[in-house]
């Protein structure tokens, strides 16, 4: 099946974000959603502890982290069994940080729709706090896997994005709620209907309650009750989440480019039938996941960023990796490689635009500090607590 060029990719990627963003906007009072294109609905930091924030943003990533390590040995297991030929398996590991990055942002919309009185209560009631933190997990895995599953379908030939239900039972789109979002799923997902190799559920509300220690003041009854509120709420998604890595992807190819200036790892320059000529950005691999780590950074920094739509975060992570990247020429200036990268994302038109050029550059300054003071983590230390003290900090 012939795959998508990334200028189709990118198109589709900006009409989902705009389909989105109204909905998002619309839904929240109190969201910092106020005309401008570059931002998208999020709790102002008034609204939000930003301490219990970061702590639940590290849990979820050391949740994934551990999910991953035991799918990772499950597959080796199948090798040590099967023997060297089942070492070529196209099974893909669907514990990533795109689950995180799709919880972080049920939860930021969620608290962003909310009238300012019951979000204040979430500002300031833990056991709450983490009630809402853990659904927003058990949602964003399954939203993430079922995403990662369609493109996984599509890209062997599967079909395109119409069979909303292919490969997760139960989880519908579109004009219905998500429904049987704790089920774990009664027959083979596509990974494994391909792979033929044993893979790690994704974890039912029981699970993540019990893997992450989490207090006896939040049952399974709490958190499926949640669920049905939070499914029903005008701040969730009808559609899949757009994220900044989905653009930092669309970006990807076998080498770094940014226009005429071009980098691969053995030397030579990049290959004509690999590329879009009219993006002026490519992403080799090792730029394109320093970019993926600093969209990591964006959710799990110290500082409290300012709220922005994923292509103009995509357009600063994007940017920033670039700026150090082994490409980077005489002739490729900073002010020449944001200016590609803006146009890579929103095409002639809104690479000029001056609120996007702003927006980019402040998430882009923050993003440098944070990069100086601390280290980018998925952290690999398993989840063995819930990690919001019920006191504060």
């Amino acid at each position: 099946m012939h795959r998508p060029s990334r200028r189709s990719m990118i198109e589709a990627l900006l009409e989902r974000e705009a389909r989105q963003q109204p909905s998002a906007q619309a839904a929240g009072a109190g969201s910092a959603g106020d005309g401008d294109a570059t931002t998208i609905a999020f709790p102002s930091p008034s609204r939000v502890n930003a301490v219990w924030r970061q702590k639940v943003i590290r849990w979820y990533f050391a949740v994934v982290a551990a999910l991953r390590r035991q799918h990772a040995a499950a597959a080796a297991a199948v090798v040590v069994v099967a023997g060297p030929s089942a070492e070529g398996s196209s099974c893909v590991n669907p514990f990533d940080r795109a689950m995180v990055h799709v919880s972080a942002s049920l939860l930021d919309n969620y608290l962003a729709s909310l009238p300012t009185e019951k979000a204040l209560r979430y500002k300031r009631d833990c056991a709450a706090y983490q009630l809402l933190a853990t659904t927003c997990l058990l949602l964003g895995m399954r939203l993430a896997r079922h995403d990662l599953f369609e493109d996984r379908a599509e890209e062997g030939g599967g079909g395109g994005g119409g069979g909303i239900q292919r490969g997760q039972p139960g989880l519908r789109r579109a004009k219905t709620h998500m429904t049987n979002m704790n089920e774990v799923p009664k027959t083979k997902t596509i990974a494994t209907a391909v792979s033929k190799e044993p893979s790690v559920a994704i974890p039912t509300a029981a699970t993540i309650l019990r893997i992450s220690a989490a207090p006896k003041s939040i049952s399974e009854r709490h958190v499926l009750a949640m669920v049905r509120e939070l499914t029903g709420s005008r701040a969730f998604p009808r559609s899949r989440v757009v994220l900044a890595l989905d653009y930092v992807r669309a970006l990807s190819s076998s080498a770094t480019r940014v226009a005429s200036a071009s980098y691969s790892a053995d030397g030579g320059g990049h290959d004509d039938d690999d590329e879009d000529e009219d993006l002026p950005v490519s992403l080799g691999p090792d730029d394109a996941e320093e970019a993926r780590r600093l969209a990591d950074l964006a959710l799990v920094g110290d500082a409290y960023l300012p709220p922005c739509r994923p292509g103009v975060l995509a357009c600063a992570v994007v940017s920033l990796a670039l700026s150090r990247s082994a490409f980077r020429t005489s002739s490729s200036t900073a002010d020449v490689v944001r200016r590609c990268v803006r146009r890579s994302v929103f095409g002639p038109s809104g690479a000029e635009d001056p609120d996007l050029v702003r927006a980019a550059r402040g998430i882009e300054s923050n993003l440098r500090l944070l990069r100086a003071t601390m280290t980018t983590t998925t952290t690999t230390v398993a989840p063995a607590a819930h990690l919001i003290p019920l006191e504060d900090d």
